[in-house]
């Protein structure tokens, strides 16, 4: 029988749930695996709604504790769990023009700390995606940038601090540019590992970055696109002293409008003439 789920749970081979992509959603429950706790026959109708509670329970019991990850961590005392503890040694993770309020808030909004027998684990209450969705939006727009699709959204955000505005990585184009772009020098290309390293120690699949659309830029990497010689970087004229980038004329995350064009603009020629009357 399948039902199917908001999420779905790791592979458990040899128990009662098989787990799918998480494309799928959706397990399989063994009906022959289930049996009444007393030699009382079911009916039908008794068994159906006890076989979805026993597959809920399954899965939210399935699901807590594999969707999270762990680490050890050298121990800490449990009366000293608490976040001052955590940034006396991680300063780092406070210091920077753009702190994460997740920080600010306190290491416990993401992490959990535990000690027990002369041993501490650190587990994050979620993994990717999921452990942003706690506090962020996801927008259910229907054109979805491939990352924030995937849930990988710290290959484009630093989660604790950065330089650069909303914790991003680089500088937008810079940022942008490492998976659009060609012969980025920050991006290191391993087609025997089949994998691609990222800003910020970030890693993609090969096959992800090849996919990812690429522009070509002029050598000075400020003009090019959409067509020969316009710019994208500079000023934009539509703003005093705003710059010009790629999030000018696209959103990073969603839109309803193709190629990540602004929501409120209906085509590529109506964002061609805010700035070209």
């Amino acid at each position: 029988m399948w039902i199917a789920f908001t999420n779905s749970v790791a592979d458990n081979r040899d128990g009662d749930i098989v787990a799918l992509s998480s494309q799928t959603r959706a397990v399989f429950v063994s009906m022959d695996r289930i049996e009444p706790a007393s030699p009382v026959k079911l009916s039908d109708k008794t068994a159906l709604p006890l076989l979805l509670l026993s597959a809920t329970l399954l899965f939210g019991l399935t699901r807590t504790v594999l969707s999270q990850v762990t680490t050890e961590h050298p121990f800490i005392e449990p009366k000293d769990i608490k976040s001052e503890t955590c940034l006396t040694c991680h300063p780092d993770k406070k210091e920077g023009k753009f702190v994460h309020t997740a920080v600010t808030s306190g290491c416990e909004s993401c992490h959990q700390a535990a000690s027990q027998n002369s041993k501490t684990t650190i587990t994050l209450l979620a993994t990717g995606g999921e452990l942003c969705a706690r506090c962020h939006e996801i927008k259910p727009e229907p054109v979805l940038h491939g990352p924030y699709k995937a849930g990988q959204c710290m290959l484009c955000h630093n989660p604790h601090m950065s330089s650069f505005p909303s914790q991003l990585r680089a500088e937008t184009n810079t940022l942008c540019l490492s998976c659009h772009g060609v012969n980025q020098p920050d991006v290191k290309i391993n087609k025997d590992a089949q994998k691609v390293s990222m800003l910020g120690g970030q890693t993609l699949s090969f096959t992800d970055y090849r996919q990812s659309p690429k522009i070509g830029l002029d050598r000075s990497g400020t003009r090019g696109h959409p067509i020969l010689g316009h710019p994208v970087a500079g000023k934009d004229p539509r703003q005093k002293d705003a710059p010009l980038s790629c999030l000018s004329c696209h959103t990073p995350h969603s839109s309803t409008v193709a190629n990540l064009l602004p929501p409120d603009i209906k085509s590529s020629t109506g964002l061609c003439g805010e700035c070209h009357q």
